[in-house]
């Protein structure tokens, strides 16, 4: 019997869409002065604490969904944790050091299975990435 024969059966669909940055986290205040101009880092950036963070539309069993891509360029492991509403359970993930995460509809690891998220209606969409971004945490497993 072929591994494959275990697996449920899943239909993906990504619409010719590429990984994008999530580009929302706060940068560093860290400002230099240099004659009169202020040097800054840019106000938005897709790496948080080691972990670069890349989204993409996709659909699963005809649901439109969300898949993350996560990167740790850390020498350990990390915990990432969200929660996408207040009322929502945080989710976790743990993300090996060096190791690219990627969500899929048909996942083979429960780790990679919370990176694929229903994509919030257009009208609560704004609302729940605002939150999601701010309630994002990075930390080492230790």
């Amino acid at each position: 019997m072929s591994q494959s024969a275990n697996k449920p059966e899943a239909t993906a669909f990504t619409f010719n869409d590429s990984w994008r940055p999530v580009n929302k986290f706060s940068a560093s205040e860290n400002k230099t002065q240099l004659g009169n101009n202020l040097v800054a880092a840019p106000s938005l950036t897709n790496v948080l604490n080691g972990v670069s963070f890349y989204s993409k539309n996709s659909e699963c069993n005809a649901e439109k969904m969300v898949i993350l891509k996560l990167i740790n360029s850390n020498s350990y492991d990390v915990q990432i944790s969200w929660q996408m509403s207040p009322t929502s359970p945080k989710v976790v993930v743990i993300v090996p050091a060096l190791k690219d995460y990627e969500g899929s509809c048909a996942p083979d690891d429960k780790n990679k299975a919370k990176l694929v998220i229903i994509k919030p209606s257009e009208s609560k969409k704004g609302e729940a990435m605002k939150y999601a971004l701010s309630h994002i945490s990075v930390a080492e497993v230790k």
